[in-house]
């Protein structure tokens, strides 16, 4: 048992930093369960004992590139032996709020660029904001399709987007 995990020291204390650098609260565990199977020749007699360990673990880190580089590394383990059954990851983009205010910002600078562009094509100019609406927020894949929304991923690299109508004065 002690040579199979010797070969993925870096995988275990990869893991085990991420995991020790999480806050309690993004943690949630199963717990551990055992089984013990005795395994015989063909005469009948006990060869070895093996001993399945089993636990599913859940982690909240803001480490992405971390946690994916330690389960890029799961093969390894497959290949020593050990035993996974389902492991993947999903990415949630949880920062919106801290975007919304510079997103909001270039939105209407660009509404700004392309209404001022109307009104020099029609020899017109353009005054004031009369009306303004956010509209909404989409997350998805950043290599998603378009029109891909969801708030939860198989890729760490999200496309965040905001949809703004902005109502200028024209005046000509």
């Amino acid at each position: 048992m002690q040579t199979m995990f010797q070969g993925n020291r870096a995988l275990l204390l990869g893991a085990v930093g991420i995991f020790s650098a999480a806050q309690p609260s993004d943690i949630s565990d199963s717990g551990v369960s055992f089984n013990r199977a005795h395994v015989t020749n063909d005469a009948g007699q006990r060869v070895e004992t093996r001993v399945t360990v089993t636990r599913s673990v859940q982690l909240r880190t803001a480490e992405v590139l971390k946690a994916r580089a330690a389960h890029e590394r799961l093969p390894a383990l497959l290949r020593d032996g050990v035993e996974l059954d389902g492991s993947n990851l999903n990415y949630s983009f949880t920062r919106l709020n801290q975007l919304k205010p510079e997103m909001i910002a270039e939105a209407t600078k660009r509404a700004r660029a392309s209404a001022e562009q109307f009104a020099r094509d029609s020899g017109a100019h353009v005054g004031q904001i009369r009306t303004a609406s956010q509209g909404y927020f989409s997350v998805g894949p950043r290599d998603g399709a378009e029109g891909e929304d969801s708030s939860a991923s198989d890729s760490p690299f999200q496309k965040v987007r905001v949809v703004t109508s902005v109502d200028y004065d024209v005046a000509g």
